[in-house]
């Protein structure tokens, strides 16, 4: 299911940000500022995909397959809003930038998803409810044209939306000055230190 994909990819990049930090920190002068290190590059593309992939999987899962005909486990309040949680604490104390260039990642993503969950369903298998879908908003089988409604929705405008939200976000963390590393010089400019 696409939470465990969003957990997977979660865990990556917390994984890549934490070799990227320990690199900086303990091999000073070793990289060029001039080439950003593959580690770095993959930490940085996994970032966006990390916030936008675990706050679609939190937000989905309370407001369209979550009935409150059960007590959800903790397990899944930990993947379906904890991940959200330490996304966006990561989001608020990193001063990461979101890219737009990096955008393509997150569609990638969904894409690879909505086409394993098309694959799911033409082949008959079945999810642990015994239905022959992964998720019932997608059900190929049954309802092909919601379906491809959902995945243009998610492609054209849940994600660039999404990514809009991150940017803005990332402004208005980085203009804040408060509690990232930043000092105001003379000139009211914005200084790391």
């Amino acid at each position: 299911q696409f939470s465990y994909w969003s957990a997977m990819v979660e865990s990556l990049y917390f994984i890549f940000a934490a070799v990227t930090t320990g690199m900086a920190i303990f091999n000073k002068g070793k990289y060029s500022d001039d080439v950003t290190p593959w580690f770095a590059n993959a930490a940085m593309h996994l970032y966006g995909l990390a916030l936008i992939m675990s706050s679609y999987i939190s937000i989905g899962f309370w407001a369209a397959v979550y009935d409150g005909s059960y007590t959800p486990t903790f397990i899944t309040m930990l993947i379906h809003g904890g991940s959200m949680l330490l996304a966006f604490l990561d989001f608020a104390l990193c001063r990461q930038p979101v890219i737009l260039k990096n955008i393509w990642a997150v569609e990638l993503m969904f894409v690879v998803f909505f086409t394993f969950s098309a694959i799911w369903s033409a082949a008959g298998w079945r999810n642990q409810d015994g239905e022959q879908y992964l998720y019932a908003y997608l059900d190929w089988r049954n309802y092909p044209a919601w379906s491809a409604g959902v995945v243009a929705g998610a492609l054209l405008l849940v994600v660039p939306g999404a990514w809009l939200c991150l940017s803005v976000l990332c402004d208005l963390r980085d203009s804040t000055c408060c509690c990232w590393g930043k000092t105001q010089d003379s000139d009211n400019d914005a200084v790391d230190v």
